[in-house]
């Protein structure tokens, strides 16, 4: 998880602070592939590639947990850095609105946010 984290969320600040690049289109594929991966397929992925090779050891289990973990704290953090920026900027808006002296009022999933 040491790993996981800081890989998940970066990947996810980046794919949803940037424009259209083709990097962003590869790490969303990625994402949206391994997402749905089970575990056993990654499992015997790993043991494959490197149990067969050097033997079982600890840095093969952490590889396959890594595998598995970045693609859903990808995807959740990639979702919930949107929906704040799309709070954000729904509250900018509010602003520019309220100048003009009208009332804004946010709902959301069906109950009153905030009133301006």
């Amino acid at each position: 998880m040491a790993i996981s984290i800081p890989v998940g969320v970066l990947s996810a600040i980046y794919i949803s602070e940037s424009k259209n690049s083709r990097f962003k289109e590869i790490i969303r594929l990625f994402g949206d592939t391994f997402v749905g991966t089970p575990s056993i397929v990654t499992g015997v992925f790993i043991y494959t590639l490197l149990v067969l090779k050097f033997g079982f050891s600890a840095f093969a289990g952490a590889l396959a947990l890594i595998i598995l973990a970045v693609p859903m704290i990808l995807r959740t953090s990639e979702d919930a850095i949107k929906t704040f920026l799309v709070s954000r900027y729904l509250e900018r808006i509010g602003d520019i609105i309220e100048k003009n002296g009208a009332r804004v009022i946010f709902i959301k999933e069906g109950r009153k946010v905030w009133v301006k």
